[in-house]
Parts: C-alpha cells; structure tokens; sequence
C-alpha cells in the first residue's frame, strides 16, 4: 500500500520543494532579526528548538514497508 496515490505525488511533491524553499528563507532571517534584536546568545536557544522540531518531524514520518515481489 502506498502513502499517497500515483496521481497526487507530483502535486505534493512541488508542495515540500515550495515549504522547504520558505523555509530556508524564513528561518535565516527570522535568526538574523532574533541575533540583532537580543544578542549572540539567544541563537543557541534557538538552533536547539529547530532541531528539536526536526527530530520530532522525522519521527512521525511513515515508514514504507517493503513487500516481497
């Protein structure tokens, strides 16, 4: 059984290229604005909850099962 049908992978596919593309725009600066605004010291704070929230989203992502052909 597959996590998403064929005909819906190449939509979500341009959708997780497009959040990853924000993303990589957003968080940058949001640190820049933090390290400006509250020193050096709040990015440790902050680099921890960032890759806190990623281990919790490789955690709930679906594992595939392979099945025997």
């Amino acid at each position: 059984m597959a996590i998403l049908p064929r005909w819906l992978l190449t939509a979500c596919m341009g959708y997780i290229a497009s959040v990853g593309l924000a993303g990589s725009a957003v968080l940058p600066f949001l640190t820049g604005l933090l390290a400006s605004k509250f020193g050096i010291a709040s990015l440790q704070p902050l680099v921890v909850s960032i890759m806190s929230t990623l281990i919790v989203i490789w955690a709930v992502i679906p594992r595939a099962r392979l099945v025997p052909t």
